[in-house]
């Protein structure tokens, strides 16, 4: 119990430090539950506003987690510490975009009766969050800069809702479809997770690597 206690004021403390982490997420959950309350009307709609609009911006809270790495100048001061608790602190953000994307759901009239009708739909986003969390460490690490790292997801992202991924031939991993399909959600989830473990292995064959 001690330990989960320690834990929780180690991230408590870096949030205040890193106030941003705490602020992106309220930011980006107000905007989309006021574009959520004006278009309520449709819910395919909703949803869609959801999972584009603000699941994607874990990535962002990512690489401004990731980023005192290289802006102090102590990456090898702070790399023990960023390899210690890369797992709890997937589980700590991760949780905490849950909370915000299950509230949006809330005053969205009637989705909590299409995902338990097509529970897929869940699936789905949370795999979604999952691969933007670890896409944002990726890029970060990799690129080792806070400005490229989110110039590729923001470029990606809008680019995607823009064009509903119709445009790009790239991987297609948003649902824009007004009508439930399950052999497209289907091979959405599995592009997904292949491209997760392509963006785990980046990021944590970076983290670990001896410089």
């Amino acid at each position: 119990m001690m330990d989960i206690y320690r834990l929780l004021r180690i991230q408590l403390f870096e949030w205040r430090y890193q106030r941003l982490l705490g602020i992106i997420p309220l930011f980006v959950f107000c905007a989309s539950l006021l574009v959520i309350v004006r278009d309520s009307s449709e819910l395919h709609l909703s949803i869609q506003i959801v999972h584009s609009l603000y699941l994607p911006w874990i990535s962002w809270s990512v690489i401004l987690y990731f980023q005192p790495l290289y802006d102090t100048g102590a990456y090898y001061t702070l790399i023990p510490h960023y390899r210690k608790w890369i797992g709890f602190n997937f589980v700590f953000l991760f949780t905490f975009y849950v909370v915000g994307y299950l509230l949006l759901l809330f005053n969205i009239d009637g989705a909590f009766r299409l995902i338990q009708t097509n529970p897929l739909i869940l699936v789905h986003h949370l795999l979604l969050l999952t691969l933007f969390w670890w896409i944002g460490a990726a890029l970060v690490l990799l690129l080792k800069s806070f400005e490229y790292a989110t110039a590729l997801v923001l470029t990606y992202t809008l680019i995607e809702v823009i064009t509903r991924g119709e445009f790009m031939p790239w991987p297609h991993i948003f649902y824009f479809y007004e009508y439930y399909d399950f052999t497209i959600y289907m091979q959405k989830i599995s592009l997904i997770v292949f491209i997760s473990l392509v963006f785990v292995c980046l990021a944590l064959v970076r983290l670990y690597k001896r410089d």
